[in-house]
């Protein structure tokens, strides 16, 4: 019963049907395969492969009319568990049930055996690697073959030893692979924060811990020996790479120690709500971050500090991500949106004269000592600020254009005379046309915030193509409104009808033209009036 290895397996599960369908296996030679799998949650033992799927199965295999004995069952069984990966279940099937009948066959001829079993552990060196680095590990596939004989016999086996080079070699490119990997891979929507930085060295390093430990697997050893007596041109490189690990291993633990002492103070920085209280953070890690550049024996480069800087970059547009809520925004809350908008561009250009004064004051004291690049620490930065003046646009607009203020209620633009249900309908469809635009940028709200996104550009740039179009008819709009005015009573009317429209910057020269006129009007009428 220890022999099986199910996921949540209890003592309990262990009932009288099962140990019965054990004992009867046991007993019965002409049973090769036996199974223990839930069905449920009731635990099942059979001599049969289950019709329907399960999660997890352990498997005990014979030998035909093979009978077990209490003092060698362990040497004579063959058994595992299969899990609901197919790629571990394949590496498992052909390294421990298939791959050793074929290493074992002495009947083939020499060059026919020696591809065959090169393309195995071909095959089983790359799936291995493969499944594993999904999970984030690099594992060395160990091949079996080759591991009863003495190292001196082995190395008298040419295509033996040929089968094992080709495995060394993959070796060699899986640990060159993991010795190179020096940064923090993101997805292309994932902004690395500092927490992450720290995360990625202690999974360095325990995947180069764990490296090493395979690397002291006897196996491993016994190989390695085959190749150094054979004077092989391909365990040199591998030896080099086995030290450089060690190397690694140091400089990981250096870093990690240094980067522990920003992990408390970005966590506290992550759990800010309000983006005004992100500035008061930002002197207390940039001065870390300057100690981790001046103290630490690994992590004193420009480039790596640079890095720092950009995930804290990162952590803050993330914290103002957050605080700003587009679907208030376009659910009608636009006052409440301009504020947010204004809050994490305030934000923004606090951090960016936080790092300038700190850094100026450091290359006074020692000139040169603070060079960094700050184009790309700053770059989401601006991208960042940028698309907040994009949305500060786009909520005037909604203000302006689509008459949406959760504040104030904005009254439809009324027109008197015989033209006025004309007037109205223009002022209808301009409505419309910005409604269309507005929709256009809501269908997208999910790459408004995203500093990775390029389309943003390209969307906000036809958002304020029809926004031009809109002044462009309000212009002419107004001008036809004023040509059938015949006194000041109708000017000032007209003007309160349209006085929505005069809080457009690009708007407001046309209005105070048309405000002077009425004014001129006015005048008129008082001289008239003398």
């Amino acid at each position: 019963m220890r022999m099986t290895t199910l996921y949540d397996l209890r003592d309990e599960d262990w009932t009288d049907d099962v140990k019965h369908a054990i004992e009867e296996w046991f007993l019965e030679p002409r049973a090769l395969i036996f199974c223990v799998y839930f069905k449920g949650d009731k635990l099942k033992a059979t001599s049969d492969i289950p019709l329907s799927p399960v999660f997890d199965l352990t498997y005990f295999l014979r030998q035909p009319d093979f009978v077990f004995k209490a003092e060698s069952f362990h040497d004579d069984i063959v058994f595992g568990t299969f899990v609901d990966s197919v790629e571990a279940n394949m590496i498992q099937i052909l390294e421990y049930v298939y791959a050793p009948y074929f290493f074992a066959i002495n009947t083939w001829p020499d060059s026919v055996k020696s591809e065959f079993c090169s393309h195995i552990h071909t095959f089983l060196a790359k799936l291995t690697d493969m499944y594993y680095k999904m999970l984030g590990l690099t594992v060395l596939y160990i091949p079996r073959e080759g591991q009863q004989l003495s190292f001196e016999a082995a190395s008298a086996d040419r295509e033996l030893v040929k089968r094992l080079e080709g495995v060394v070699v993959y070796w060699t490119h899986q640990i060159k692979s993991c010795i190179e990997d020096q940064a923090f891979v993101a997805s292309q929507k994932e902004l690395l924060c500092p927490s992450d930085e720290y995360d990625f060295w202690v999974y360095r390093h325990e995947n180069l811990s764990a490296l090493r430990h395979q690397l002291k697997n006897p196996a491993v050893k016994h190989i390695t020996k085959i190749l150094v007596t054979t004077h092989s041109t391909f365990i040199h490189q591998f030896q080099s790479l086995c030290e450089e690990i060690v190397q690694k291993i140091n400089e990981a633990t250096s870093n990690i120690e240094y980067l522990q002492v920003i992990k408390q103070p970005c966590a506290i920085l992550e759990c800010v709500v309000d983006p005004d209280e992100i500035s008061k953070h930002i002197p207390q890690i940039i001065n870390l971050f300057r100690f981790i550049w001046m103290e630490s024996p690994y992590y004193n480069s420009e480039t790596r500090i640079t890095n720092l800087f950009k995930a804290l970059s990162n952590q803050i547009i993330i914290l103002c991500r957050t605080y700003i809520n587009l679907d208030e925004l376009f659910g009608g809350a636009t006052k409440k949106a301009l504020g947010e908008f204004s809050k994490c561009i305030d934000c923004c250009k606090k951090y960016r004269e936080i790092y300038d004064t700190m850094a100026e004051a450091h290359n006074e004291m020692k000139p040169n000592s603070w060079e960094l690049d700050t184009g790309s620490i700053f770059n989401y930065i601006d991208s960042f600020v940028q698309r907040c003046f994009d949305m500060l646009d786009v909520c005037n607009c909604m203000i302006i254009f689509g008459r949406i203020d959760e504040m104030e209620n904005i009254n439809r633009p009324m027109f008197g005379g015989a033209h006025g249900d004309k007037f109205e309908a223009k002022c209808d469809q301009i409505e419309h046309m910005f409604q269309d635009a507005l929709n256009n940028v809501k269908r997208v709200s999910y790459s408004i915030l995203d500093v990775q996104a390029p389309s943003w550009y390209d969307d906000i740039l036809q958002f304020r193509t029809v926004i031009k179009d809109i002044e462009i008819i309000i212009e002419n709009l107004v001008e036809t409104v004023f040509e059938g005015v015949n006194h000041v009573e109708e000017a000032v009317v007209a003007l309160y009808s349209l006085n929505n429209y005069s809080k457009r910057k690009n708007l407001k020269r046309i209005f105070k033209r048309k405000t002077a006129e009425v004014w001129a009007m006015f005048s008129e009428e008082v001289q008239e009036a003398k």
